[in-house]
């Protein structure tokens, strides 16, 4: 088994490998510390600016109004400066092996309403032979979870397992816009 965690206000995630005497955890940067936010404030990067994760926009907090991470010092909020109305996803892609089972956890806590949602989707990675950006047609979706389960009071954990069948695999956090 491998362990996938992350924790969201957002997200904080990690994924490790249960064939080893500990898990290890294959989410780089899972609990946001880096970049460094100075407590009692937030910060708005590009996913390329925090590393280990790719798509949308990011915003770290680290205890913006006494608000506590779930791991760490700090914390992502999914839907950095949505404004347009359009999905905010961030990703990561980690290797894996064809056939191994790993298991995934991640944080989540509403920011400011029981009726945010989100998707959680783990996919293969089908083919990119020359490293070549990933396009949507390189990814075939293993499972898609919909987190409507939410609480503004306190962070909840949730988890779940999947079998890698390909040796790239995804796990993404998206947005719901109604």
């Amino acid at each position: 088994m491998n362990l996938l965690k992350t924790s969201l206000l957002a997200v904080v995630c990690s994924v490790s490998m249960a064939a080893t005497a500990a898990p290890i955890n294959l989410i780089e940067n899972g609990s946001f510390e880096d970049p460094d936010v100075a407590v009692g404030h937030w910060a708005y990067f590009t996913s390329a600016e925090v590393d280990g994760w790719s798509g949308s926009n990011v915003e770290i907090w680290d205890h913006l109004g006494g608000e506590a991470a779930y791991e760490g010092e700090q914390f992502a909020e999914l839907n950095a400066h949505p404004g347009d109305g359009s999905a905010f996803t961030i990703y990561q892609d980690i290797a894996t092996t064809v056939n191994q089972s790993y298991d995934y956890s991640f944080a989540y806590q509403a920011r400011s309403n029981a009726s945010e949602s989100f998707n959680v989707s783990i996919d293969a990675i089908t083919s990119n032979p020359f490293g070549l950006p990933i396009t949507s047609s390189d990814i075939s979706n293993i499972e898609t979870t919909l987190i409507d389960q939410i609480t503004t009071t306190g962070w909840t954990l949730f988890t779940g397992s999947f079998i890698a069948t390909t040796d790239l695999s995804r796990i993404a956090f998206t947005t719901v816009v109604p």
